[in-house]
This record gives structure tokens, C-alpha cells and sequence, in this order.
């Protein structure tokens, strides 16, 4: 098991998408049709409702978990996207549990490599989304929430799925971020080499950055992204971004092109205000493997593919888990 305090990247996106809002509306009529067009591509229908906390439409019922109602549970995907090997597959699923009680927060870490069962048949969880999708607009959406709503025995109530392609070009039109790289990184898998101190990055170095994996651990590149995002979110927050409408306009290009979500606008805003009430050292994370709290396994299977699986080949020790972690 891991706990990491320092697991704010979700917060940041969150607040990355929502300063592009704010700025819209700052600038007027200038991009209301832009930003139609990018609400048609981006926002997907919400199957389950949304969250009770953000929704006043979904008050509790009498008798309704008053747990269900504090809560807010938000699925973040990442794929590779069309220009790298196995773009559709997700290698970034992670649920963010907001007690909007205690302001407090947990991330929550799945592997992808976890077998579980798509329209009837074992597949890995990493391929759930486009599995989905090809049953329509949304379903990608609504499929990866079931499925991992199951997983964790949570009522999973958004979804916020980025394609890594557009974290490289939101860089870019961001102007770049600088960061501090605290140790040299020598992957000689991706061919990538840095050397320690500070770097300004372009949306390319950037993504070198935070994907390389062969010479450090999972748990480093987790800490590389989380700077990244940072980075991201000064360089949102500059008078030199928020002031320019050229880029502005060039970023809702770019999460139309590459975000989904169902979660609404208006929902998004008041998630903003939430999150960033939330202290950093307010959350926390937990990440699933076969080596942590003896609830997955590891085996070959007879397709010879590598898997993970629950102990047991049910969720129930997962489920009271996860209901013990909840903040």
C-alpha cells in the first residue's frame, strides 16, 4: 500500500478545464460559438444522474445512506491516444473520492492489467472505454463507471477521460512549463534522457517526462506527473494566458479534441469551488497491487496473457476495504 499526501493531479486538472471556463466567460460573446462547439464534442450524457452534492435535483430520499449523499466519486481515464501503441487502451484509471462533509479526499489506483468482465466476457479493465464507445456516443463513459463502480462496491458518479495527445498540445498553448527535475532519468527503452535542475518543457518534453517508466519506479513517475500538472496550473493561472485570446481559443479547441466528461459546466464550476477548499494534505491515496493488503493475485492466463485478479475471484473483501479507506 502506498499513501502518498502529495496526490493532487486530479485537483489540478479540475482546475486547469475550469479556469478555460472562467476565461470564456471573461471574454464574453468572443467564443460562444466556440464554446457550444466544444460542449457538444466534450460533455456526454450522464446515465446515472450525477452526484447528489453538486446536483440540488438529486436531494437524498428518505431512508437514502447519508455516506451516498456526502460523497462525490469521479473516475479520471488517460489513453495514449492514435499516435502511440495501444492508444485506446487506458493506462491511467483512478477514482477520486470527495467527502464534501469533511473536505477530505482519496485516490484511488486500479491496474490495468485487472481482469473483469465487459458485455459478457473476460477482458483487461484497460480496454473498457473503447469497448463501450462502440456502442455509442457516451457508453464509453457509462460502461468504464459500471464496471469500476463494481470494482470498488462505489456509486461512481462522473467520469473525466484526457487523451495524452492533448495534454502534449494543452503544453504548448500553455507556452510551456518550467520544472524542476530533481533526478537525471536514463530510459533507454524511449531513448530518454534529463538531467537534473530546472527545465523548460514543450507539450513533447513534457509528455517524455512523465511517461518514461523503464529506469524508475511507477511511484516516481506518479510524482513526475503530479509536477507536471502543477506546472500546468501556474502557467493557466498567468496574466499572460488568462489575458491572450488567442490561446484561449486554441485550448477549447483542444479539449474538445481530446477531453470527455459528463459532468455538466455548471457542475464543473461548483466542483471547482470544492476542490480547491481542499487542502493538499487533505488527500491522500491508495494503489491496488498483488503485493498490498493480500487483495489481488497475479497469474498467466490460459490465453497467456499476464492478469490480475481478486482474491477469493470475488469483490467482497475489496468492498469493505475501500468502504474502511474512505476519508
Amino acid at each position: 500500500m502506498k499513501n502518498n499526501k502529495k496526490t493532487i493531479w486530479p485537483k489540478v486538472i479540475i482546475i486547469i478545464i475550469v479556469l478555460i471556463i472562467v476565461s470564456v466567460l471573461f471574454w464574453g460573446g468572443l467564443f460562444v460559438y466556440e464554446l457550444t462547439q466544444a460542449k457538444n464534442k466534450v460533455i456526454t450524457e450522464n446515465f446515472s444522474g450525477g452526484a447528489p452534492a453538486l446536483n440540488d435535483a438529486n436531494l437524498p430520499v428518505i431512508g437514502e445512506s447519508e455516506t451516498n449523499y456526502n460523497y462525490i466519486n469521479i473516475l479520471l481515464l488517460g489513453n495514449g491516444g492514435a499516435n502511440h501503441p495501444g492508444g485506446a487502451l487506458c493506462d491511467v484509471i483512478q477514482v477520486l473520492s470527495i467527502n464534501t462533509k469533511t473536505k477530505k479526499a482519496l485516490m484511488v489506483s486500479v491496474p490495468r492489467d485487472l481482469f473483469v468482465d465487459i458485455n459478457g466476457s473476460k477482458h483487461k479493465i484497460n480496454e473498457m472505454y473503447f469497448r463501450g464507445e462502440a456502442q455509442g456516443k457516451g457508453m464509453g463513459g457509462a460502461e468504464s463507471k459500471k464496471i469500476v463502480g463494481e470494482f470498488l462496491g462505489l456509486p461512481i458518479h462522473y467520469y473525466l477521460k484526457i487523451d495524452f495527445a492533448g495534454f502534449k498540445k494543452m503544453v504548448d498553448t500553455l507556452g510551456g512549463i518550467d520544472v524542476k527535475v530533481d533526478k537525471g532519468i536514463s530510459d533507454s527503452v524511449w531513448g530518454y534522457h534529463i538531467s537534473p535542475g530546472p527545465h523548460h518543457f514543450n507539450g513533447s518534453q513534457t509528455l517524455d517526462y512523465v511517461r518514461s517508466r523503464y529506469s524508475t519506479s511507477d511511484f516516481d513517475r506518479s510524482e513526475r506527473q503530479q509536477k507536471a500538472l502543477v506546472a500546468m496550473r501556474d502557467q493557466a493561472l498567468s496574466s499572460e494566458f488568462l489575458a491572450d485570446p488567442k490561446k484561449i481559443s486554441e485550448a477549447i479547441t483542444i479539449l474538445a479534441n481530446n477531453f470527455r466528461t459528463d459532468i455538466t459546466p455548471e457542475e464543473m464550476i461548483k466542483l471547482a469551488y470544492l476542490v480547491r477548499d481542499i487542502p493538499d494534505e487533505n488527500i491522500s491515496d491508495y494503489v491496488f497491487s498483488t503485493e498490498a493488503d493480500n487483495l489481488l493475485y497475479s497469474t498467466i492466463t490460459r490465453g497467456g496473457a499476464y492478469g490480475i485478479f481478486p482474491k477469493g475471484d470475488n469483490y467482497d473483501q475489496i468492498h469493505q476495504f475501500i468502504k474502511q479507506k474512505l476519508p
